[in-house]
């Protein structure tokens, strides 16, 4: 049906975050007396968040609900995520409330948003909180709201913080991966622990996780920052001798 065709090309400026061209087409849609569905309007909410325009994406929202169309977890998540882009924690947290007021049910991709921005704003205590609510409401994720958090404690620096959060994504199941590990190492870098950064590179064998460029990179890194020229020597070679090229 056209619908379909014009939702196709709304989708496709929603990716790329340009309004003025879903706009455009919007437009298009009611000149073609074709009637927008939720499918459109969530294409205008996502490509307005794309587009990092918060009070866009709220208005169109808001424009959603008086043509009668009912938001979906869809429309609040692309809402709550331009909130996360730019670290707006208590925006995001306005519109998980708003999201359970309408009795919407929270999944997976709002608490990931409303952990990165807490995270992207630098509160971990916050986004603690929110990943301990998280697992307390039985919704399961993929790891990342873990990633996300392990991130921001190595951007602090904070080893021991961050080595709690990898042991409690192991307990809840959650497979840990190379950005797990990188970040684990980056810690260690922030705080100049060369020793503990090469213990974890080594557990990452154990935990089935290949180490890939990044990963050694982050290690000699690490060796750098804490002025062990021979050590960062070593791992350059061992990077070398696995196959990888330095950058």
């Amino acid at each position: 049906t056209h619908r379909i065709t014009f939702n196709s090309v709304l989708n496709a400026c929603a990716k790329t975050g340009d309004m003025a061209r879903a706009e455009q087409w919007f437009c298009s849609m009611h000149d073609a007396n074709v009637a927008p569905d939720i499918v459109s309007y969530n294409c205008m909410v996502n490509a307005c968040a794309r587009a990092g325009d918060i009070e866009a994406a709220q208005r169109w929202l808001q424009r959603m609900e008086e043509s009668g169309t009912t938001p979906d977890a869809t429309t609040y998540n692309s809402v709550i995520n331009s909130c996360a882009r730019v670290g707006d924690v208590a925006g995001a947290e306005l519109w998980i409330q708003k999201m359970v007021d309408a009795e919407v049910k929270l999944d997976a991709v709002a608490f990931s948003s409303v952990i990165n921005s807490c995270a992207k704003a630098g509160d971990i205590a916050r986004a603690e909180e929110w990943v301990l609510r998280m697992a307390a409401s039985g919704v399961q994720g993929d790891g990342a709201e873990y990633n996300t958090l392990i991130a921001a404690c190595a951007r602090s620096g904070e080893i021991g913080r961050a080595e709690k959060w990898l042991e409690v994504m192991q307990k809840q199941g959650a497979l840990s991966n190379t950005t797990t590990f990188s970040n684990m190492i980056n810690a260690c870098a922030r705080a100049g622990d060369v020793r503990r950064a090469e213990e974890w590179f080594e557990r990452m064998r154990d935990a089935g996780v290949e180490r890939d460029v990044i990963t050694y990179t982050s290690l000699i890194n690490c060796c750098a920052k804490a002025g062990d020229a021979q050590a960062a020597e070593k791992w350059y070679s061992a990077m070398v001798q696995a196959g990888f090229e330095g950058n």
